[in-house]
């Protein structure tokens, strides 16, 4: 992703970011954060979260949706094929299509 930004000038931006919290957390503390990408659309993609406390209790979920954006055009561009297999592979799982 920072080649294609560096050649063509496209990369994500955050478009929303949402954090709902179950229970406080602490400081000073340890948190495990949980990630995993759960829709990927069009031209955006989401970033599902679970932030843990130190007592492995979920104490927050999270979600962020990543626009992919052309700088050069200041407008949105498409997930490309190759981003979408990247997140696969990462995810080790079949996210299903592009959808609007």
């Amino acid at each position: 992703m920072v080649e294609s930004y560096s050649t063509e000038k496209k990369g994500p931006i955050v478009a929303s970011c949402k954090c709902d919290f179950i229970q406080p957390l602490f400081y000073p503390g340890d948190i495990t954060i949980r990630s995993s990408i759960n829709f990927i659309k069009k031209t955006s993609f989401g970033i599902y979260h679970q932030i843990l406390n130190d007592k492995g209790e979920i104490a927050a979920d999270a979600q962020d949706v990543m626009v992919m954006f052309d700088f050069e055009k200041n407008a949105k561009s498409p997930v490309t094929a190759e981003l979408r297999e990247i997140i696969e592979q990462l995810e080790n799982k079949h996210i299903g299509k592009n959808r609007e």
